[in-house]
């Protein structure tokens, strides 16, 4: 008995010491098992002796500057803290694992020079550690889901994103995040551009995990970004109240945000302006709502540039929330209807003409209803002009509000309002929980807010420009493809428009990749189609499936979670 009770013990001790071992000293592992045999002796490779304790061996790459010239040049780091790409150390050991990390000519070969020993586990977890900051101590990254996702197997990865051509501008690349099932996580993390000179922005394509709930992209004010940590720093309720890690703050303008990926094309004569030096700050939120598999989230974003001076008019971007103290909204159990005078715009006084372009909605799930009207100047409601139970790309109205995959609604000639009188906007809630829900940053809280996209002062220079220019970012054959509601409890709809006429076949698989059910559509002309399928009638699980539309073109997948 007294020799079980020691193990026990033996066992409880090692599994502790395991999880809470720093991420630092398996990175150290991992260079020393593949990398010092070259980096050691009196003449190692680069002129880098990894030899020694783990903090000498630390300070030795910890934000210092490689011999290779070329890399220095470019002002890389043997490691740079949220910057992987910029990692000189990783970008050696890549080895073809993520594109933008690609040795390029005058950076040497790639190592170890003897042959591709690291695994594509030790690599992730390299590279993942120097995403979240590469800190000395503490555990970060989730390196043991990254072994279990390598050798277990796992969600798919998002198919990366081809980048712009060479000259019309520049990819972005925030990941990979590993999330254990059923984990729910958001971000934020700065990242640096080095642009040298102002940069003129006519167009955005962002593609990230189907799960994600929600990609929120700033810019900070000059100078504004000195005190932020460097790497991946989780949001919560606590970094907020005590003034760390916290999405939306007020030294930052918004450029954008999404709900899922999108190809946003400005006006013509409309651009984003982004000034020499600028440093923009990512907000990433994702739920892995996979009970049983790690999930790698990541997403891209695609800038396209144009010659400064194109556009004649910046476009303004925030997400506003309701309220200058969110933490008033409060939700018992059953319905609670919320209006909002929204009359407040960033660069625009109370008198100014303010042109909206985009508009969306952002609640959490209990949300059941978003609407806006125009004001009037006697404070009551004028004509509708957003409804939150149309569907994303707003075509049709669906019947619902889909609280994951709310519309963005683009006003095809601007939508023009006098900013002091502005919008009112109304949220309806219901909450099936039984207590009370208040302001909060899970899908288990509640937020009340509104994506904006809009002009200040005289547009008549736009007069008859083309105007409505956003896209899902889907190519080809098939475009508009999505699931609604999404998670699901029962009923649910596949929509979806074909570019041209074609066979059409609706599959679905869960995640081990058993095809559960088979729709032979049949032949269908181009256009929008929908249809609606229940999820008791075909005997569907719980759970995370893949649905995917395929013809003789080729095939499009989407994801959908089933409650």
């Amino acid at each position: 008995m007294m020799r079980n009770v020691l193990l026990l013990c033996l066992l409880l001790l090692t599994s502790s010491t395991l999880m809470g071992q720093d991420t630092w000293d398996r990175v150290h592992t991992i260079l020393q098992t593949n990398c010092q045999s070259c980096h050691s002796g009196g003449s190692p490779a680069g002129q880098l002796d990894l030899t020694g304790t783990s903090a000498e061996v630390y300070d030795k790459l910890f934000e210092q500057s490689p011999t290779n010239t070329f890399a220095a040049g470019k002002d890389y780091k043997l490691i740079d803290a949220g910057y992987p790409d910029r990692s000189f150390i990783y970008r050696k050991a890549n080895w073809g694992m993520y594109p933008a990390s690609n040795l390029v000519e005058g950076e040497g070969a790639s190592m170890p020079t003897t042959g591709n020993s690291m695994t594509d586990a030790e690599r992730d977890i390299l590279r993942t550690w120097i995403l979240f900051g590469a800190p000395e101590t503490g555990n970060v990254g989730n390196p043991d889901g990254i072994e279990d996702w390598h050798t277990e197997g796992g969600l798919d990865r998002l198919d990366a994103l081809a980048p712009p051509p060479e000259g019309e501008g520049f990819q972005l690349h925030l990941g990979t995040i590993f999330l254990a099932p059923g984990e729910e996580k958001e971000f934020i993390i700065k990242h640096e551009l080095k642009n040298e000179e102002a940069i003129e922005i006519p167009r955005l394509q962002v593609t990230m995990n189907e799960d994600s709930h929600h990609f929120l992209f700033f810019k900070y004010d000059q100078g504004a970004d000195q005190d932020e940590n460097e790497g991946l720093e989780e949001v919560t309720i606590f970094s907020v109240a005590t003034g760390g890690a916290n999405a939306i703050t007020n030294d930052t303008k918004m450029i954008g945000g999404w709900a899922y990926e999108a190809d946003v094309q400005l006006p013509n004569k409309v651009a984003y302006t982004w000034d020499a030096g600028t440093v923009l700050k990512f907000n990433y939120h994702i739920k892995n709502y996979s009970t049983t598999a790690v999930m790698p989230a990541e997403l891209y974003v695609n800038v396209y540039t144009q010659e400064v001076g194109t556009a004649t008019h910046e476009m303004q971007s925030e997400f506003q929330l309701n309220t200058a103290n969110p933490f008033q909204l409060v939700f018992p159990p059953g319905e609670t209807t919320v209006d909002w005078e929204l009359d407040s715009f960033d660069g625009a006084s109370a008198n100014d003409s303010v042109h909206l372009w985009l508009f969306g909605a952002h609640t959490h799930k209990y949300g059941t209803a978003f609407n806006a009207w125009q004001a009037l100047e006697n404070g009551g409601k004028g004509p509708i002009v957003y409804e939150g139970s149309y569907n994303f790309d707003y075509t049709f109205d669906t019947g619902f509000y889909d609280y994951s995959h709310p519309p963005m609604r683009i006003y095809d000639d601007f939508l023009s309002i006098k900013a002091g009188t502005g919008l009112i906007v109304e949220g309806d809630w219901n909450n099936t929980s039984n207590e009370t829900v208040t302001f909060g940053l899970t899908t288990d809280d509640e937020m009340f807010g509104a994506f904006l996209q809009y002009i200040v002062g005289d547009i008549s220079d736009l007069q008859g420009e083309v105007v409505d220019t956003m896209g899902t970012g889907i190519d080809g054959f098939v475009s508009k493809f999505n699931l609604y509601p999404n998670p699901a409890n029962d009923v649910f709809f596949v929509q979806y428009s074909l570019e041209q006429n074609e066979d059409v076949t609706f599959e679905l698989f869960d995640v081990t990749g058993r095809l559960a059910y088979s729709l032979p559509v049949g032949v269908q002309s181009a256009g929008n189609h929908s249809f609606q399928l229940d999820r008791g009638e075909l005997q569907l699980s719980s759970g995370v499936y893949t649905s995917r539309i395929r013809t003789s073109q080729g095939e499009k997948s989407s994801r959908i979670v089933l409650n």
